[in-house]
């Protein structure tokens, strides 16, 4: 599996144990755009909240909260992102414990690049699956949601401006629901927009997307990806 997606994205690793933070920060930046670090887990929490983070790695011993603690509260956040948990050692009640916290992965320290590696493929096919990284549009093609472009099956790519990738994020995310007039003038407009505006906006979009194109207007109300 192809791990060029993670460039785009961010990685947490929660780790006290100094030396093992940077061989694993070393590692991690040779395949995430950037790699953020805390040593105790309150600081993780608090990253978590300012930073852009897409996969996090966890240790289960550390100075404050327990690792398995801090993934339980980013996991109330947000119930998709990938979370693995490492531990010097298979600690059976916390492995327990852990099978409520959906898991990508459980590593045991130290980690070997190949078992990296091998999460990572992990973290990417759940980042597919739950629509993080790509969102279906049909006849093979694909929405790249940090590219800002559409992936066609002949491996062409067609880029879109801000707007028009906001707005076909906001419909791929919920197809077949009904976007409206105000929702879209907040998430795609920043509430000042004009309805002479989204109609030029939504004709370009339809354009560039050709048959893909699944835009239906309910008149005044808003739009649908059928």
């Amino acid at each position: 599996m192809d791990l060029k997606p993670l460039k785009h994205l961010n990685a947490l690793y929660v780790e006290d144990d100094l030396i093992l933070a940077e061989s694993m920060g070393n590692t991690l930046e040779l395949f995430f755009g950037r790699a953020y670090h805390a040593v105790r887990g309150a600081r993780a929490l608090e990253m978590m909240k300012r930073l852009p983070i897409h996969v996090v790695f966890v240790d289960i011993r550390l100075p404050d909260i327990d690792g398995l603690t801090v993934a339980a509260k980013i996991r109330e956040k947000d119930p998709d992102i990938p979370l693995v948990v490492m531990s010097s050692f298979q600690e059976i009640p916390e492995l327990r414990r852990a099978t409520t916290l959906f898991l990508t992965d459980y590593l045991v320290k130290p980690v070997s690049l190949e078992a990296i590696e091998a999460v990572l493929k992990k973290c990417v096919s759940q980042l597919n699956l739950r629509g993080r990284l790509q969102l279906a549009l049909g006849d093979g093609a694909f929405y790249d949601t940090f590219g800002k472009a559409i992936l066609l099956p002949n491996g062409q790519s067609i880029r879109l401006s801000s707007r028009e990738a906001r707005f076909l994020e906001l419909l791929l995310k919920r197809p077949g629901n009904l976007a409206t007039i105000d929702r879209i003038e907040a998430v795609v407009y920043d509430g000042d927009m004009s309805l002479a505006a989204l109609r030029n906006m939504v004709l370009r979009l339809r354009n560039k997307l050709g048959h893909l194109h699944r835009i239906e207007c309910i008149k005044e109300i808003g739009y649908i990806w059928q």
